[in-house]
């Protein structure tokens, strides 16, 4: 007899999070958004920018950037991005909600580190970009 009452208990519960999960606006986005690093996370063969437009429905991308982007089941500014095999990104990464919150975040035991200035990139490594500096490994001109 009190198999009945859990039976009612457990539908009233399902109904009450159905009801409050239709109610409330989404702050994520409703899939997992995936980044791999210098390796190859979903076997393709491919990484890095290749891995941004290879499959418009893997959910898997080779930068931060694209990710972060609407296109190709990116994240659209909304939701988390899980970068899930070391590497390093050379790219400016801009997080810029419209609505609800991002967030970007490694895996455990992923190394992700951004780069936003490649070394040996004279104007970038310029710390006034106006005026870049002379090349440190170039030849002495004459």
């Amino acid at each position: 007899m009190s198999a009945p009452k859990f039976a009612a208990r457990g539908i009233v519960a399902i109904s009450v999070a159905a009801l409050t999960m239709a109610v409330m606006p989404s702050a994520s986005a409703n899939h997992a958004v995936l980044v791999e690093g210098e390796q190859d996370y979903d076997g393709d063969g491919l990484i890095g920018q290749a891995e941004d437009n290879d499959n418009a429905t893997d959910r898997i991308f080779g930068t931060i950037t694209a990710a972060l982007g609407a296109a190709n089941g990116g994240a659209g500014q909304t939701g988390r991005v899980t970068i899930v095999t070391s590497g390093r990104f050379f790219e400016s990464v801009t997080i810029a909600p419209t609505t609800g919150n991002v967030t970007l975040e490694a895996a455990p035991g992923v190394e992700a580190n951004v780069e936003a200035v490649a070394v040996g990139d004279r104007v970038n490594d310029s710390p006034d970009l106006r005026t870049p500096r002379p090349c440190r490994r170039c030849p002495a001109s004459s």
